[in-house]
């Protein structure tokens, strides 16, 4: 599995996941997603953090062929995660069940637009369309077309979401506050 680092402008739109291994996570829809763009010709890398520890994930990326264009890696220190994220494109959750975790309000802190599945409390923090986007949980192909669609936004349209993301969450929390709910969140999913 490549392990390299996420570099905004090397190898296409870069999208990353940050999350504990669990079905809940909807990971198998996200790389079912990738399979998509990759028969399309679309240029990207998913990197997806906290997967290394699921034989299962492994297999997945081998047998859709996604070697080259997906990285997991484990969870490194705080500040290399704030490096990842703040260097990626895309925040991608492709849960089926969540809870919104201090991963979300720091992307959009960071000027990193959100897709989401839709899952219950996943509203509160993204609007579809204004401050991040939202497609039907279990569907990889509405997850793929998203994809390509963010990507080709007008960089005016991303700013203006993201400028709105970001009013929205410097208003509900401080970024003291986001850094030290993603470290202890970060802290949490290392432990289990």
């Amino acid at each position: 599995m490549k392990k390299s680092l996420i570099k905004k402008g090397n190898n296409g739109f870069q999208i990353i996941s940050i999350g504990q291994q669990h079905w809940k996570k909807g990971y198998t829809y996200a790389l079912d997603a990738c399979r998509t763009l990759k028969d399309q010709d679309f240029d990207f890398h998913y990197t997806l953090i906290g997967g290394t520890k699921d034989i299962e994930l492994d297999y997945h990326i081998h047998d859709l062929q996604l070697t080259d264009l997906v990285t997991l890696l484990e969870y490194p220190p705080n500040t290399q995660v704030q490096t990842l994220l703040q260097n990626a494109d895309l925040l991608l959750l492709s849960s089926v069940a969540d809870e919104i975790t201090p991963v979300v309000p720091n992307a959009m802190l960071k000027n990193i637009l959100v897709l989401s599945t839709d899952w219950v409390g996943v509203q509160d923090v993204i609007l579809d369309g204004e401050t991040g986007f939202i497609v039907p949980k279990r569907n990889s192909e509405r997850l793929a077309e998203k994809v390509k669609e963010i990507a080709n936004l007008p960089e005016a349209e991303k700013d203006k979401i993201r400028n709105k993301a970001l009013q929205i969450v410097s208003n509900a929390y401080s970024d003291t506050q986001i850094a030290a709910d993603l470290f202890d969140f970060c802290q949490g999913l290392k432990n289990d």
